[in-house]
């Protein structure tokens, strides 16, 4: 059935192309693509941009059939697919419709990082990452409810007085399970993917241009109604030049001791603007007894920054992940580095850490490094290629499985933590984060 909707929100978490796992080379960046919602509607197609649009459908179609991973295409009859949509394509009326058709064609095979999209809307990067301003709060989709599970010291969010436990019930006047419902539904289909995708569409109203005016309705810790308008403020962190044409990225690195010489760090991404400082909080800690890394909402990154940061924690030549290709299994292998962070180390994860966070986390944990704490990561997690496409379209193609040293499939399955301990909103509302004090006391 072709879908008619006010609002084409493609929320499609991408790693960052490998190169030669490792080798030489630069990675070709992919990462969260959220194109703008349509202020006028979609025009009508005409004769030749509906057969520009079946150009673009053929060459996906194609472009899949030779470069994706699994040449069995996860089961499923690829031929038939490709007859099955397209004979829409011949009653498509506009260009949002024959989008869908396209979008509904990938999404047959039920794997992230896999979408057709003009390459104006790729230009429209991370809306949260590229955003000059922000309110001040985090979220996260707790028994139904969208719940405030942070809000950051001097923010307009605390300014305004809401606080962690406090349930948004509507932005900018629209309830949020309407909000929910906006865009299209990606994979992979599993619950805790389908729970951070709704996460997402709220977190990312709440960023924006500096003075932009967000208004919030919200639930008090008494279920008591309110609501707040809050001015977006100049976010913490630095503007990091972007890679391959990309615009600019703010990225983020919090590390201090946080209790009985336990180290804490927490970064935005795995980004290049993060890596030396991270590697130096990393160095700052060298003399303490434990290490926790904070990777919760992490949404990935490129894979010479996860690599590094990995060298520095394992220190040997050890085997750390692999990648199924059509080609076969390629492994990567750390390097050894000298004096690398001895002391124990605990990964806290939840269903916003994808992508590198998995890979990072999944490949800590299979190699015996790390105890990772929280609850279950998306399963997001493929190694994907951008490949140009007819009239001004790119394809984002996983040309790779992501797979533990023990070979775990991490994409739909995601990591399981060692220790499942899940957000409280009771707890929340005294002030305590459930999944960071398991870890402190996991470590006592």
């Amino acid at each position: 059935m072709m879908k008619r909707l006010s609002i084409l929100l493609i929320t499609i978490l991408l790693l960052f192309e490998l190169s030669a796992c490792g080798g030489a080379g630069l990675p070709r960046v992919l990462t969260q693509v959220s194109p703008l919602p349509s202020a006028t509607p979609w025009p009508t197609l005409d004769a030749e941009r509906k057969a520009q649009y079946l150009e673009i459908f053929d060459a996906a179609w194609q472009e899949v059939n030779d470069l994706y991973f699994d040449p069995t295409f996860n089961g499923k009859d690829w031929k038939a697919i490709r007859e099955q949509y397209r004979s829409q394509m011949a009653v498509v009326k506009d260009d949002e419709q024959a989008l869908y058709v396209i979008l509904d064609m990938l999404f047959e095979l039920g794997v992230s990082h896999l979408a057709a999209l003009p390459t104006s809307m790729a230009n429209q990067v991370e809306p949260i990452a590229t955003a000059s301003g922000w309110a001040g709060l985090d979220l996260r989709l707790l028994e139904g409810q969208m719940v405030v599970t942070r809000v950051a010291v001097g923010s307009s969010a605390e300014q305004a007085g809401l606080q962690p436990g406090d349930v948004i019930t509507s932005v900018n006047g629209k309830p949020v399970k309407e909000i929910y419902q906006e865009g299209l539904q990606t994979p992979p289909y599993n619950e805790r993917n389908q729970k951070g995708n709704k996460a997402y569409k709220i977190l990312q109203m709440v960023y924006g241009d500096i003075g932009k005016v967000v208004e919030i309705g919200y639930l008090d810790g008494k279920w008591r109604p309110g609501r707040v308008a809050l001015e977006l403020a100049k976010r913490p962190g630095k503007l990091e030049e972007g890679l391959e044409g990309l615009p600019s990225m703010y990225t983020e690195v919090v590390a201090y001791e946080i209790q009985d010489g336990v180290g804490y760090l927490r970064f935005s991404a795995f980004l290049p603007g993060v890596l030396e400082e991270v590697l130096a909080a990393i160095e700052q800690f060298r003399d303490t007894p434990a290490l926790i890394i904070d990777l919760r909402g992490n949404p990935g990154g490129v894979f010479p920054v996860r690599k590094a940061i990995a060298e520095v924690l394992v220190g040997e030549p050890v085997l750390y992940f692999k990648y199924r290709t059509r080609g076969g299994i390629e492994n990567v292998y750390l390097e050894r580095v000298a004096n690398p962070y001895r002391g124990e180390l605990v990964i806290l994860i939840d269903d916003l850490s994808a992508s590198s966070s998995e890979e990072f986390s999944g490949g800590m944990q299979s190699i015996g490094r790390a105890t990772i704490i929280g609850n279950q990561s998306p399963g997001r997690c493929l190694a994907a290629d951008i490949r140009p496409l007819p009239n001004d379209f790119i394809l984002i193609i996983p040309t790779r499985q992501s797979q533990t040293p023990d070979g775990n499939v991490l994409e739909d399955n995601g990591v399981t933590p060692d220790i499942v301990v899940l957000l409280e909103r009771q707890k929340l509302m005294q002030g305590i984060d459930t999944q960071l004090e398991a870890a402190l006391q996991y470590l006592r």
